[in-house]
């Protein structure tokens, strides 16, 4: 299985949250480490500026099915434009 972005991770893009494992009241990731929150229930991945952002990466499919929803419209960060 590939990931979900056309991209080269830790290059071009990266993982930003894990989904949380921690059952409680804290955030575990799958790794045992902090990089999540509580309640959080999917991956974020990030690019590394709103540059990289407005240039834009497709997103693909890991496997058939249908897209039961999405989110827009939230505000994608203050990183500084490449080059500033």
């Amino acid at each position: 299985m590939g990931a979900p972005l056309d991209c080269v991770f830790g290059e071009t893009c990266f993982v930003q949250q894990y989904a949380d494992r921690d059952p409680g009241p804290g955030a575990t990731d799958h790794r045992c480490t902090a990089h999540s929150y509580d309640g959080h229930k999917s991956v974020d991945f990030g690019l590394p500026s709103l540059a990289a952002l407005e240039a834009g990466v497709a997103v693909l499919a890991l496997a058939p099915g249908v897209v039961r929803a999405r989110r827009d419209g939230v505000s994608d960060g203050a990183l500084p434009r490449e080059g500033r």
